[in-house]
């Protein structure tokens, strides 16, 4: 039997010297402080303009990184390695599919990859995620990828980066 969790405790122990105390809560939700001895545990006002700038930049990275590196798991296939066909695919095709489909659907966190992507995707869509995350031989990795081009190309016709000023 699997219990349901009703709340849950995160503790983060941060060094002193640490820049990222992920406090926005836009993006990490609201943080309860028990103890700040150094008094920098404040979070920082929120920069709508400058993620924006950030999500358009990397939008523009995982288009070219697709574009240019997308079908390199059928170089692997051709060699007959198998797992390195696989491991590009993961890295050329699903991790630039995951980062637009977050802009997309969660833009304060896009760069979450496969986390929460059950709670904050379209039930559609996390379960063409799921689909395209399980491939079971090199020989599913062309119709894998085609599957995730449609959705890749149908993602970004979606993301609008103009600016707000």
């Amino acid at each position: 039997m699997v219990e349901t969790v009703e709340s849950a405790v995160d503790i983060g122990l941060i060094p002193s010297t640490a820049d990222e105390l992920f406090l926005q809560p836009e993006r990490h939700g609201q943080v309860t402080i028990l103890f700040d001895k150094a008094g920098r545990a404040k979070a920082p006002p929120g920069d709508a303009e400058a993620h924006r700038l950030r999500l358009c930049e990397e939008l523009h990275h995982h288009v070219m990184k697709w574009r240019l590196y997308e079908g390199y798991f059928r170089k692997e296939i051709a060699r007959g390695r198998g797992v390195d066909a696989f491991r590009m695919y993961q890295s050329m095709s699903v991790r630039p599919l995951l980062a637009v489909l977050g802009m997309a659907y969660r833009p304060a966190r896009w760069d979450f990859e496969l986390r929460y992507i059950h709670e904050e995707f379209p039930p559609q869509i996390a379960e063409a995620v799921l689909r395209l995350c399980y491939v079971a031989s090199p020989e599913e990795l062309e119709g894998k990828h085609a599957e995730a081009t449609v959705l890749f190309e149908r993602t970004i016709a979606r993301i609008v980066c103009v600016s707000l000023s």
